[in-house]
Formats: C-alpha cells, structure tokens, sequence
C-alpha cells in the first residue's frame, strides 16, 4: 500500500465510523456558541435592598425568563437599541425599575441593563461594575419585555 494511503485510510475509517465526535443535533453544530439573555421583572416600589439571589442590582425580583428564541433575543436587543437612540426621550428622575436585561454576550463579558420606563431612565452595568445609563425613550421593549414576563 502507498504510504499516502496509510496516512489517509485511517482519518476516511475514522470520519465514517463511530469515531467521529462532532455535534450530535442540528442546534449543536449551527450554534455552538451563543448570547444569552435573560430579562426580569423588578419590584421597584420596594426600593433598594441588599445585593443576595433573589435581588438583581439590588432591586427585587419578582419575575425571570431566560430567552431561548434567537428571534426573541435580537428584537429584545433591537427595541433596546431603538429606546437608547431616541432622541426626544427625556428623564423624569424618579428612578424605580420595574425591568431588567441582563446580557451575556459571546465574547464573555456581562451587560446589565436597569431600566425604569417610569422616568425614561436606564443604568448599565458592565461586568457588574456600574459603566453608564441614560435615558430611554420610545419604543416597544416595554410591551415586549412584559409580554414574555
């Protein structure tokens, strides 16, 4: 046998054989890697309390959904965007959130968003360390966020 085939036959055999351990289901191999969102429901009525599980960014908890729809996922994303780019949004200060967004994204950092659509407010945190916020104005992420809430 030549030699090039005694290189070649064993990684054939082997790819057409029960040594092949690639992805196992289509999700697997279209999507190894991927974001994840989960979004929250926040008693901000009860103000502050200390940081623990059942708290995210020290506001209480009341509902959580992780989203597993990658359609979901980017209108979620989307409406984001669209609130934190308007323009004419304009902040009251009262500051109570009753939502939150926490994105963990593919390249291993985490963006938390704290969002009182009472006041037009959001404070983000990145890596759980406060980074900026804003305010956010107009756009359907109110309606879609209590929806799958």
């Amino acid at each position: 046998m030549p030699a090039c085939l005694r290189l070649i036959l064993p990684l054939l055999l082997c790819s057409l054989s029960a040594c092949h351990s690639g992805p196992t289901s289509f999700e697997e191999a279209a999507d190894p890697i991927r974001e994840t969102i989960t979004i929250y429901r926040l008693d901000g009525d009860a103000g502050r309390q200390p940081d623990s599980d059942g708290t995210f960014h020290a506001w209480p908890i009341t509902a959580a959904r992780t989203i597993a729809d990658p359609a979901v996922e980017r209108s979620l994303l989307e409406e984001l965007r669209i609130g934190i780019d308007d323009p004419d949004a304009q902040a009251r200060r009262c500051f109570i959130p009753r939502h939150g967004i926490r994105h963990l994204r593919i390249d291993g950092r985490t963006v938390d968003y704290v969002i009182c659509f009472q006041c037009g407010l959001y404070r983000t945190m990145l890596d759980d360390r406060r980074n900026e916020g804003g305010t956010i104005g107009r756009s359907d992420l109110r309606r879609l966020m209590d929806s799958l809430l």
